[in-house]
Parts: C-alpha cells; structure tokens; sequence
C-alpha cells in the first residue's frame, strides 16, 4: 500500500461501534420507528452485494487528499469529482466502478461533506477502511456512499483485483475467494444506504407517517 494524504489529528478515526452506532441509537430513540422503518427500507433488496475494481491505499488519507479545500466552494459532484486525489493519485484517470480499500484513520482531518460526494459522483461504489475518521463515516452514510471498516489483513488483494464486498454481512472477496472480514453495518445505517442516503430516507418516514395518520 501506499501512503498518502496524512491528516490532522482533530478527527479521531473511529469504528462503527464507537461513533457512528451510538449516535444513531439516539436518533433511534428520538424518533421512535424508524427502527422498524429501516427494516421495511432494507427488506426491498436481497443482499448488498457491490462489485467493483479494488484500489489500495494506506493510512492517513485525510478529507484534503480527497478533494483540496480550494474546490469546495463547487456544490455540484461532477465538478468536484474532477479533482478527486490532485497530487496523491495523479496517475488513476478513472474511478468509475472502484471500491477504495484502505488503512486506518480514512477521511480524517476537516468535517467537509464534499469528501464522500467527490467520490460518489467520481463513481467510487464503496469504500472499505481499518477505521474512519468520525465525521467521514456519517457523511458517506448520509449522502449514500457504502462504507464498512475492516479488521482482517489485506495483503492478498492487489491493485486493480476484481472484489465483491458485502456490506450486509461484512466481507470481501476477490476472484481468488480469498476473504477480508469486515464489520456489517447495523439495521439503522442500511436502512439509510438502502433508500438512497438520509434525506430520501427521511422522506421516506415521514410520508409513511403521513399514511398512517391518514389510515388511523
């Protein structure tokens, strides 16, 4: 792997369980149902199964290295996706249908959305990480970027390998089948990938709010 992109250490990385979950189980408690709304959401797809090329990358791979600050001010994907890894990937000419393996503390330093959306609109279908910067994990949740931390070595996959990831029950394959366990995402957090990201999720919710109270 190569190393690229170290960041600041404001932005702790941090697994699913540590941030991500438990801010969630508040959400889950302040809203009421959406629990149950999330297991309606997900119950519409037979698995997460996403296909694509892997890319290899190491540690440190700060919200900078992902998109410079100075292309922020751009609130549409594509323009951004144009800039995605300026000096740190300088020789990759296409992401489209990539899923980025990486080390530890991904998406770390500044709490910009456009990180996770430069990669989405870049056609990054996921990205698989030994942790995550806090704030990373929930932006990519949000605007419907896949993302899974991982905790088994990655030595057996290559750049430019053909890898089948499952987000739902946490694992990675390569053509060889050799297998990178991961972490599966809770109910909550598919329930919002499975809609699209959090804003057609919420909507979502709340027309089925709307249904019930008309019924009701």
């Amino acid at each position: 792997m190569t190393k690229a992109g170290v960041g600041r250490s404001g932005d702790r990385a941090v697994g699913t369980e540590v941030g991500t979950v438990n801010e969630c189980r508040g959400i889950r408690s302040r809203r009421g149902g959406l629990g149950k709304r999330a297991s309606v959401l997900r119950g519409r797809q037979s698995g997460r199964l996403i296909a694509g090329k892997a890319v290899m990358l190491g540690d440190g791979i700060s919200t900078d290295a992902i998109i410079a600050g100075k292309y922020c001010k751009q609130a549409e994907g594509r323009l951004l996706a144009a800039h995605i890894f300026e000096g740190t990937c300088s020789g990759r000419k296409s992401w489209r249908g990539t899923i980025i393996i990486a080390g530890r503390n991904f998406g770390c330093g500044s709490s910009r959305e456009q990180a996770p959306l430069a990669l989405k609109a870049a056609g990054v279908k996921a990205v698989a990480a030994r942790s995550f910067g806090r704030i990373f994990f929930r932006n990519a949740v949000n605007i419907g970027l896949p993302v899974m931390n991982i905790d088994s070595q990655t030595d057996h996959v290559r750049d430019g390998d053909e890898i089948w990831m499952d987000i739902r029950r946490g694992s990675i394959r390569n053509r060889t089948m050799d297998v990178i366990l991961g972490r599966p995402l809770p109910d909550i957090l598919m329930g919002i990938l499975d809609a699209g990201g959090l804003v057609p999720y919420m909507k979502a919710e709340l027309a089925a709010r709307k249904q019930k109270t008309r019924g009701g």
